[in-house]
Protein backbone atom coordinates (compact mmCIF):
# COMPACT_ATOMS: atom_id res chain seq x y z
CA UNK A 1 0.00 0.00 0.00
CA UNK A 2 3.10 2.48 0.88
CA UNK A 3 2.87 5.11 3.77
CA UNK A 4 1.83 7.45 1.65
CA UNK A 5 -1.22 5.75 0.69
CA UNK A 6 -2.68 5.20 4.18
CA UNK A 7 -5.46 7.81 6.32
CA UNK A 8 -6.66 7.94 9.96
CA UNK A 9 -9.48 8.95 9.67
CA UNK A 10 -12.39 10.11 12.53
CA UNK A 11 -15.76 7.70 12.33
CA UNK A 12 -18.74 9.74 13.12
CA UNK A 13 -22.05 7.74 13.55
CA UNK A 14 -24.97 9.88 13.98
CA UNK A 15 -23.18 12.83 14.69
CA UNK A 16 -21.44 11.19 17.47
CA UNK A 17 -17.42 10.24 17.63
CA UNK A 18 -17.09 6.70 17.69
CA UNK A 19 -13.28 6.09 17.41
CA UNK A 20 -10.88 6.08 14.56
CA UNK A 21 -10.60 3.98 11.15
CA UNK A 22 -7.71 3.44 8.71
CA UNK A 23 -8.53 4.64 4.95
CA UNK A 24 -6.63 3.03 2.10
CA UNK A 25 -5.86 5.56 -1.32
CA UNK A 26 -8.37 7.70 0.64
CA UNK A 27 -10.55 9.89 -2.32
CA UNK A 28 -9.74 7.95 -5.09
CA UNK A 29 -11.72 4.61 -6.92
CA UNK A 30 -9.65 1.92 -4.47
CA UNK A 31 -10.83 3.47 -1.08
CA UNK A 32 -10.85 1.06 1.22
CA UNK A 33 -11.94 2.03 4.97
CA UNK A 34 -10.80 -0.85 7.94
CA UNK A 35 -12.67 -1.03 11.05
CA UNK A 36 -10.37 -2.24 14.09
CA UNK A 37 -11.25 -3.98 17.32
CA UNK A 38 -8.80 -1.60 19.27
CA UNK A 39 -9.90 1.45 20.16
CA UNK A 40 -6.83 3.15 20.09
CA UNK A 41 -3.52 2.55 18.69
CA UNK A 42 -1.74 1.15 18.16
CA UNK A 43 -4.48 -0.77 16.03
CA UNK A 44 -3.74 -4.72 15.47
CA UNK A 45 -6.61 -6.28 14.83
CA UNK A 46 -8.78 -5.96 11.87
CA UNK A 47 -12.40 -5.65 12.43
CA UNK A 48 -13.88 -5.51 8.96
CA UNK A 49 -13.45 -3.82 5.47
CA UNK A 50 -15.86 -1.59 3.85
CA UNK A 51 -15.97 -0.15 0.09
CA UNK A 52 -18.14 2.62 -1.04
CA UNK A 53 -17.04 4.27 -4.77
CA UNK A 54 -19.45 3.74 -7.44
CA UNK A 55 -16.02 3.31 -9.49
CA UNK A 56 -14.74 0.61 -6.61
CA UNK A 57 -12.73 -1.72 -8.93
CA UNK A 58 -13.56 -4.29 -5.74
CA UNK A 59 -16.47 -7.23 -6.27
CA UNK A 60 -17.10 -10.34 -4.75
CA UNK A 61 -16.55 -13.30 -7.57
CA UNK A 62 -20.08 -13.68 -8.07
CA UNK A 63 -20.32 -9.95 -9.18
CA UNK A 64 -21.50 -8.23 -6.44
CA UNK A 65 -20.20 -4.92 -5.78
CA UNK A 66 -21.31 -1.30 -5.30
CA UNK A 67 -24.25 -0.12 -7.02
CA UNK A 68 -25.78 -3.96 -7.70
CA UNK A 69 -29.61 -3.76 -7.27
CA UNK A 70 -31.20 -5.36 -4.18
CA UNK A 71 -33.61 -7.17 -7.28
CA UNK A 72 -29.56 -8.60 -8.23
CA UNK A 73 -29.17 -9.37 -4.99
CA UNK A 74 -32.30 -11.08 -3.69
CA UNK A 75 -31.26 -13.04 -7.50
CA UNK A 76 -27.90 -14.10 -6.22
CA UNK A 77 -29.95 -14.99 -2.82
CA UNK A 78 -31.80 -17.53 -4.72
CA UNK A 79 -34.84 -14.91 -5.23
CA UNK A 80 -34.71 -15.00 -1.23
CA UNK A 81 -36.12 -11.94 0.23
CA UNK A 82 -33.24 -9.79 2.20
CA UNK A 83 -33.95 -7.98 5.31
CA UNK A 84 -33.07 -4.46 5.52
CA UNK A 85 -33.71 -1.70 8.35
CA UNK A 86 -35.78 1.27 7.18
CA UNK A 87 -35.09 4.30 5.29
CA UNK A 88 -34.76 7.69 5.90
CA UNK A 89 -33.66 6.96 9.40
CA UNK A 90 -30.22 7.26 11.39
CA UNK A 91 -28.16 8.08 8.29
CA UNK A 92 -25.84 6.05 7.58
CA UNK A 93 -27.44 2.90 8.98
CA UNK A 94 -30.93 2.97 7.17
CA UNK A 95 -31.14 0.66 4.28
CA UNK A 96 -28.66 -1.33 5.76
CA UNK A 97 -28.87 -5.07 5.17
CA UNK A 98 -29.81 -6.89 8.36
CA UNK A 99 -29.98 -10.78 7.04
CA UNK A 100 -30.20 -12.97 3.72
CA UNK A 101 -32.94 -15.29 5.50
CA UNK A 102 -31.18 -18.46 5.10
CA UNK A 103 -30.64 -17.94 1.44
CA UNK A 104 -27.50 -18.66 -1.05
CA UNK A 105 -25.98 -15.25 0.05
CA UNK A 106 -26.03 -16.58 4.42
CA UNK A 107 -23.94 -19.82 3.44
CA UNK A 108 -21.60 -17.91 0.59
CA UNK A 109 -20.53 -14.97 2.24
CA UNK A 110 -21.67 -14.87 5.21
CA UNK A 111 -19.37 -11.59 6.36
CA UNK A 112 -20.82 -9.57 3.71
CA UNK A 113 -23.47 -6.54 4.38
CA UNK A 114 -24.24 -3.57 3.06
CA UNK A 115 -26.73 -0.31 2.46
CA UNK A 116 -28.63 0.76 0.46
CA UNK A 117 -29.70 3.79 -1.42
CA UNK A 118 -32.69 4.62 -3.85
CA UNK A 119 -33.11 6.56 -7.21
CA UNK A 120 -36.27 7.41 -6.51
CA UNK A 121 -39.40 8.16 -4.17
CA UNK A 122 -39.44 5.82 -1.66
CA UNK A 123 -42.14 4.34 -0.50
CA UNK A 124 -43.79 5.05 2.93
CA UNK A 125 -44.01 1.31 3.10
CA UNK A 126 -40.05 0.88 3.95
CA UNK A 127 -39.44 3.95 6.07
CA UNK A 128 -39.18 3.85 9.90
CA UNK A 129 -36.96 1.92 12.55
CA UNK A 130 -37.70 -1.10 11.24
CA UNK A 131 -36.88 -3.88 9.43
CA UNK A 132 -38.33 -4.66 5.78
CA UNK A 133 -37.74 -7.11 3.25
CA UNK A 134 -37.06 -6.66 -0.13
CA UNK A 135 -40.36 -8.45 -1.71
CA UNK A 136 -41.90 -5.36 -0.25
CA UNK A 137 -44.80 -4.53 -2.74
CA UNK A 138 -43.60 -0.72 -2.20
CA UNK A 139 -39.89 -1.52 -3.84
CA UNK A 140 -42.00 -3.15 -6.64
CA UNK A 141 -41.03 0.37 -9.27
CA UNK A 142 -38.18 1.96 -7.25
CA UNK A 143 -34.47 1.02 -7.82
CA UNK A 144 -32.60 0.74 -4.96
CA UNK A 145 -28.28 0.15 -5.21
CA UNK A 146 -25.87 -0.91 -2.69
CA UNK A 147 -23.91 2.41 -1.60
CA UNK A 148 -21.43 0.27 0.32
CA UNK A 149 -20.37 -3.48 0.82
CA UNK A 150 -18.56 -4.65 3.61
CA UNK A 151 -16.89 -7.63 5.44
CA UNK A 152 -17.00 -7.71 9.16
CA UNK A 153 -15.51 -10.81 11.21
CA UNK A 154 -18.07 -10.22 13.79
CA UNK A 155 -21.34 -10.79 11.44
CA UNK A 156 -23.00 -14.04 11.55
Amino acid sequence: VGQANITQDSLFLEGSFQGFVTKLWKNTSKEITLYWIENEAPYKTIRGLEVTNPESPYHFANGIRVGTTMKQLEELNGSIPISFTGFEIDYPLAGRIIGFNEGKLALDLPCFGGSFNYESKIPISTVGDSIFRSDNPGLKEVTCKLISIDIMTNRQ
